[in-house]
């Protein structure tokens, strides 16, 4: 007989609806060895302090921005031996791994995570299932890890241009500052990490 109550009994399905999902029971808190056990098809997981976070794969739109953005970052950023990797493990701290969308870090960096020591950039494509995690927690957990870029792309499969808008968050003082937004037609730089670009580059 099973006695856990629900709180303690938790599931987990991590894979999108149609495509054969697979669901994980899991008891208690999450560990780093739990994690890394799941599978990496399907849904984005994420670790933070025992709980996992998860999250559904971006649609179309989401994918080809995420793409153009790590194209963007990394062109600039060879010439300073860093490469510009797409939902890379990302160790925050001990039983905290985060995927972000897009992570600048060292072309030479080994090991199961990045640590986030190591990273010059971490960039989120927020879209309505991740609204709350990119732009309110994320920011907090990637200030507290000392990642000194953070680039927020905001934008609606309904109205891609009309909606897009990036954000660059510079950090200080232990929390970010937001020191450039556009949209489409506008221009932004990302500090030592790309040359002046118009964001509507990302919807092509």
């Amino acid at each position: 007989m099973d006695v856990r109550t629900e709180s303690e009994r938790m599931r987990y399905v991590l894979s999108d609806p149609g495509e054969g999902a697979v669901v994980w029971e899991h008891v208690g808190p999450w560990s780093e060895a739990d994690y890394f056990a799941l599978p990496t098809d399907g849904a984005r997981g994420e670790l933070l302090d025992g709980a996992l976070f998860v999250s559904p794969r971006g649609e179309r739109l989401h994918q080809r921005v995420t793409g153009n953005l790590c194209t963007l970052l990394d062109t600039y950023g060879r010439t300073h031996r860093t490469e510009a990797l797409p939902q890379v493990y990302v160790r925050l701290a001990p039983g905290r791994i985060v995927i972000p969308d897009v992570a600048v870090c060292p072309d030479d960096c080994e090991g199961d995570a990045v640590a986030a020591a190591d990273l010059a950039v971490v960039a989120e494509v927020s879209y309505p299932a991740t609204r709350a995690m990119d732009g309110v927690l994320k920011p907090v957990l990637y200030a507290e890890a000392g990642i000194p870029t953070y680039v927020l792309v905001r934008v609606d499969e309904a109205a891609p241009a009309a909606s897009l808008r990036v954000g660059v968050h510079v950090l200080g003082h232990g929390r970010y500052r937001r020191i450039a937004e556009a949209g489409c037609g506008g221009s932004l730089v990302v500090p030592g990490r790309t040359e002046p670009f118009d964001p509507a580059v990302l919807l092509r």
